[in-house]
């Protein structure tokens, strides 16, 4: 399944620098929304999971998550740094969700428990945290400026929700992937990019309109592939 991942994840990156030469967009137009092509809404992938799978779905999907995070959000800075001449490897070490993965990945393999106060509030957080996640995706959706960025907003959108979905589907065949493995994998490529992308790119001097544009036009898209990729996932169980 991580395999699985790591080749749509580059699948994504290569078409998404592609669309540079493709568009012709500008250094901070490409920057911004390089990202667009790979990042994925974690909430939406958790809900989708959750309620095929139950528990063993979120399970399976938030080790995958956990591997992508980190990779996605190293393209992602990597494309806006070398734009904006700003250091790589800084920027990683302030990234919160690179951090917070790490940081839960080494308390992990501390082996030390959590003080039971920190387990309960964490839990109660990790319960509202979905539904919110849901209700800020619908809120944040924004579509102004599309009409002069349409060629880049459709090409994005058909890479993210599409073509990245049909590498994964693919590879998830071949490595013979099944079950909530399978899905994990397949929903996690077809999941429309991360709302998360516009925060990066405003905060790291970049065109937070043209991300705000693909992030919204794919979110809205998404309900209509979605619902394919899902019923492509159960037909391979």
């Amino acid at each position: 399944m991580i395999y699985t991942g790591v080749i749509f994840m580059t699948a994504g990156m290569l078409l998404g620098y592609l669309g540079r030469y493709l568009l012709r967009l500008t250094e901070t137009e490409f920057a911004s929304s390089f990202q667009c092509a790979f990042r994925f809404n974690t909430y939406i992938g958790f809900a989708i999971l959750g309620g095929l799978y139950g528990a063993e779905g979120v399970a399976v999907f938030a080790i995958l998550a956990g591997f992508m995070v980190p990779l996605a959000n190293l393209g992602a800075v990597w494309a806006l740094a070398r734009h904006g001449n700003q250091g790589l490897l800084r920027e990683l070490a302030r990234n919160p969700l690179v951090l917070s993965t790490f940081a839960g990945l080494a308390w992990s393999l501390s082996g030390w428990p959590l003080p039971e106060m920190a387990d309960t509030t964490l839990r109660f957080l990790g319960e509202a945290a979905l539904p919110l996640g849901l209700i800020a995706v619908g809120a944040g959706l924004r579509l102004a400026g599309l009409g002069s960025r349409l060629p880049a907003v459709t090409y994005l959108s058909i890479v993210k929700l599409l073509l990245v979905p049909t590498v994964a589907l693919t590879a998830a065949t071949l490595f013979g992937l099944t079950g909530p493995y399978l899905a994990s994998a397949l929903i996690l490529a077809a999941l429309p990019t991360a709302s998360s992308a516009y925060i990066l790119a405003v905060r790291m001097g970049g065109d937070g309109q043209i991300v705000a544009a693909i992030i919204a036009t794919s979110t809205l898209a998404a309900a209509v592939t979605l619902p394919f990729w899902i019923y492509m996932g159960r037909l391979g169980i």
